[in-house]
This record gives structure tokens, sequence and C-alpha cells, in this order.
């Protein structure tokens, strides 16, 4: 009986640790989280600037930085995330010359991504608005221009929430600042079937293209995750 007792609460301490892999938060209280991504372009270090007057720090990705957040080892699964996102509207002197600015998405096995930020292009207003963007990151002959969706979603100063969840039965959300692009108004409305991105592995953080001429550094705070299982996709 005492060793069924021992057991049983191996195996529900063993269940709580797996509970709490799945869902966590980073609000860079230290270096040790900071550690957990991988940065190209140049090591990520600490900033003072926080999304709260009680927060602890964010991550500065400046122009020319590539930053990822493995999440799933083997498969690609599915989930909840959000970040905290600081725009300070910094804009190139040419807003219509082809660029992507600083963004914020998702990557899945396949090569493909899904991200959300700053873009411009002559057929967008990347200074004005954000664009959710899609493409196969594996293909060179693909770009971050090849699928890109204005979402009526304005560039705020300050502090922004971008956030996906892949819900089982509405499908894939998307939510800038509490509104939900799949329904945005007018014939401009997202729907994620379109692209079929049912699933991911890691987050991903662009910054701004590095010219030398009004480069944006933008600031990440508040990473929440809530991993639903690998191995599970929307269909």
């Amino acid at each position: 009986m005492r060793y069924l007792i021992i057991l049983f609460i191996a195996c529900f301490c063993h269940a709580q640790a797996d509970a709490a892999a799945k869902k966590f938060g980073l609000t860079f209280k230290s270096m040790k989280e900071v550690k957990l991504f991988t940065s190209i372009g140049q090591p990520l270090k600490l900033d003072t600037k926080n999304s709260t007057k009680k927060g602890s720090g964010s991550i500065a990705i400046k122009p020319g930085m590539h930053v990822e957040l493995p999440l799933f080892k083997k498969k690609d699964g599915t989930g909840k995330v959000s970040v905290k996102f600081f725009d300070d509207l910094t804009t190139p002197d040419d807003p219509n010359k082809s660029r992507r600015g600083p963004s914020f998405g998702l990557r899945n096995k396949a090569g493909y991504e899904l991200s959300v930020g700053v873009f411009y292009a002559t057929f967008a207003d990347g200074a004005n608005y954000y664009y959710i963007n899609h493409y196969r990151h594996t293909d060179k002959a693909e770009t971050p221009s090849k699928w890109v969706k204005h979402i009526r979603v304005k560039r705020v100063k300050g502090w922004n929430e971008f956030a996906f969840e892949f819900d089982a039965r509405k499908g894939l959300i998307i939510k800038i600042n509490g509104k939900d692009i799949n329904h945005s108004i007018g014939d401009k409305k997202f729907d994620w079937k379109e692209i079929k991105f049912g699933s991911f592995d890691k987050l991903v953080f662009h910054g701004d293209v590095k010219d030398g001429k009004k480069e944006q550094t933008v600031y990440i705070d508040d990473v929440l995750v809530q991993l639903y299982g690998e191995g599970t996709a929307l269909k």
C-alpha cells in the first residue's frame, strides 16, 4: 500500500511538471530566459525597457537580427502564443520601396512561416498599418512579399500585443491588441484556410532591414506560451 502511495505521488508530481512545461511566460528577469532563444546577426541582450511599470525587462530585436524560440522537438504542434511588441513608428525615407520591417511569427518543420508586423511596398501602407505575410522560407524562389495581406490594423506607438491561437473548433485565430483579424472589416478578411498553416514548431522574430538609414529597433516582452501538444494540427 505504501509503495502504491509513493508511486501515485511520483506520477502526480511528474504530471504536474509535464503540465508546467507546456505553459510558461518570459518577462526577461535574467539572461537565463534570454538563453532560451537563438540569435543570428548579433547576440541577444537584456534591455531595461518593459511593458509594465512592474516589469522586469525586454530583449531588443535590432536591424539585421533573426531570433528564434524553439518549442517542439520532433514534430510540429499547436498552442497559443502571444508577445508584447514595442513599436516607435520609425519608418524608412521611402516606405514604398519593398522591404520587410520588424515582425513576429511562427514557423513549421515544412519550412513555412506566418508572421505579423511591418511590411513596406508600393501596394502596402507600411508606415501606418500592420500586415500579415506567409511564405516558404526554405525555398529561395519565395520571398516574404509573395503573400501579403492588409489586415486594417493601424500601427500604434508603444506596446502592442500580437497573439496566435490554434483552436480546434475555430481554426487559427490571430489577434492584434485584442482585435481578432479573422473578422476584419470588408473584403480584407483573413482566412487561415487560404494558407493551410495548421501547426508550428518555433517562434520567430525578424529585425528591420539593415541599410544604415532610419533602421528600426523593436523590443519584445511578456512572451506567453501554452502548448496543446506535439503532433497536433488544425484540419
